[in-house]
């Protein structure tokens, strides 16, 4: 394993660089939260090129250290919770995902991203990041004193992120200037996200109708319009029974049909219930993920169903995780990337190289 370290890690630097910062169709997802007596629902849609796409069964148990630059000092840790989330670059670079204690964890494109310098913290990568939260945190809280410990290295990838607990707590995480700012409690009074700094969504709704303004709402699904729309729709009132067709609903208000750029993945959680509603534009059928399906007993493995696949309940649809499926599904996106443009050189090599990093994890 030592001999191919240099190539392997250069291929992984490539591939999590690629995957979330070069393709500028990533800027129209949009996340929100519901609340209505003792239902809670965080929604998500996933705008991308390509919907290309694996959920993941990740056990607890295992010990982990992270890909980072040669220079750069690798954070360490081992799982506590076992984790489903949803993946495009392969295991363990998750896209977003929710945890066995209710944690949601959920990134969207966010330009105006600076990460700190480097200091004195173990490094990791963005999607790396979230999967560190999801295998060590169970409250936002904790992910707040976690992310004070770590440090994302700056790569170009620009992102904010979307957290949410099975006790309500929520919170919103940026960069900005190379310091990191948590905007939760009084100073997140809407829950929602899509791509434009937090703040200047919300300064920007005192110009649409509902908030004082003339400008009509659903004119389009740019920011502010679309964080607007999100803060009009979750302030509606609704009953408990039927919040998670609303989550659905509103989800398709503000969905993209821009070619380039549609909407690939509809995911409504349910961290209280632990669960994951999932639709996706190559399969529209309603399909359910029950965590309480799994055991995320570090012996039993990783387990992993393709994003597209089955109708509703699909517990007894994942199969053992392996090497080749993680390498299938790094073959099959990039494949869609070089479609679209993006990174046509990287070799066949180089991917297998990627699809090997799970094979170095071991239980403690």
């Amino acid at each position: 394993m030592r001999r191919i370290t240099s190539r392997w890690l250069r291929a992984w630097m490539m591939l999590l660089a690629i995957a979330v910062a070069a393709p500028d169709a990533a800027r129209g997802c949009s996340t929100f939260v519901l609340r209505k007596g003792n239902r809670l629902l965080f929604g998500r849609n996933f705008d991308f090129y390509t919907g290309s796409g694996a959920v993941m069964v990740n056990p607890r148990g295992l010990d982990k250290t992270a890909l980072v630059f040669p220079g750069e000092k690798a954070a360490s840790w081992t799982a506590r919770y076992g984790s489903v989330t949803f993946n495009q670059v392969g295991r363990e670079f998750p896209m977003g995902g929710m945890n066995e204690a209710g944690l949601v964890v959920e990134m969207m494109w966010h330009d105006a991203a600076d990460y700190p310098d480097r200091d004195e913290r173990p490094g990791m990568m963005e999607l790396q990041w979230m999967q560190f939260l999801l295998d060590t945190c169970a409250t936002v809280g904790d992910a707040a004193a976690a992310a004070g410990t770590v440090r994302i290295m700056p790569m170009g990838s620009r992102l904010h992120f979307h957290l949410l607990d099975r006790g309500g707590a929520e919170a919103v995480v940026e960069f900005i200037a190379g310091r990191s700012r948590f905007y939760m409690g009084e100073d997140l009074p809407v829950p929602a996200l899509t791509n434009q700094a937090y703040a200047e969504c919300l300064a920007a709704r005192s110009g649409f109708q509902g908030f004082g303004g003339a400008k009509a709402l659903n004119a389009t699904i740019n920011d502010p319009d679309r964080f607007v729309t999100l803060a009009a729709e979750v302030r509606r009132p609704g009953s408990e029974r039927d919040l998670l067709r609303r989550a659905f609903d509103i989800l398709e208000q503000v969905h993209c049909d821009i070619q380039e750029n549609p909407t690939q993945w509809r995911l409504v959680y349910d961290p209280r219930r632990l669960e994951i509603h999932v639709r996706t534009l190559r399969n529209p059928a309603w399909r359910r993920v029950r965590l309480g399906d799994f055991s995320f007993a570090c012996a039993d493995g990783a387990k992993v169903l393709d994003l597209d696949a089955g109708r509703g309940d699909l517990g007894t649809s994942f199969a053992g995780y392996s090497q080749g499926f993680n390498e299938a599904l790094i073959r099959r996106t990039f494949a869609e990337y070089r479609k679209a443009g993006f990174q046509e050189t990287i070799s066949d090599m180089e991917l297998a190289f990627m699809a090997m990093y799970p094979a170095g994890l071991a239980c403690r």
